[in-house]
């Protein structure tokens, strides 16, 4: 699996929520998609470099980004987008 993941936000918070997701090299977050009602998913970068790849409800790739120190530093994702990472 090669990940790791701390949640920083309380359990009883409702709404924004707050989680660390470390992605070790050679491997990837699978597709999912999270039902907000509001609001979105914020990535930050603080090392290395991600791929993050976003999918419209058929599965075909809407749009691609690179989170790393030279490219984009946040990315929002839209609430209810599939989406999967990768690390690259």
């Amino acid at each position: 699996r090669k990940r790791a993941i701390k949640v920083i936000h309380p359990p009883q918070k409702e709404g924004y929520r707050m989680i660390i997701n470390c992605i070790q090299p050679d491997s990837y977050i699978q597709p999912h998609i999270h039902k907000l009602n509001n609001g979105s998913e914020n990535w930050i970068y603080l090392k290395g470099k991600i791929g993050l790849i976003l999918f419209d409800t058929t599965g075909k790739i809407e749009d691609i980004k690179i989170i790393s120190h030279n490219s984009h530093l946040m990315i929002d994702i839209p609430p209810n987008t599939y989406h999967t990472a990768i690390s690259l």
